[in-house]
């Protein structure tokens, strides 16, 4: 009974970082168990919420650099269209 009071949670953080992994930016864990494990789901939940915010500001970044008449490319874009 003790061992799966403490197994049960790493082996669900286990199944939360393989979905991550995956790119399921999304996924969180309820932290449970023992100290160190809930530390461990906390510490798992802060580090998917900022990989997923950074992930996000990725995105952003690059429709801003790609956008139509956007961005740092945009007069390399009207540059190529000056020269036809």
């Amino acid at each position: 009974m003790v061992a799966r009071f403490v197994t049960r949670p790493l082996s669900l953080l286990a199944d939360a970082a393989e979905e991550l992994r995956r790119g399921r930016l999304d996924t969180r864990v309820v932290a449970g168990g023992t100290l160190e494990a809930e530390r461990l789901g906390q510490a798992f939940n802060a580090m998917a919420i900022q990989l997923e915010a950074s992930a996000a500001r990725m995105r952003s970044v690059s429709r801003d650099m790609t956008g139509p008449g956007r961005g740092a490319l945009a007069p390399l874009r009207r540059a190529g269209r000056d020269d036809r």
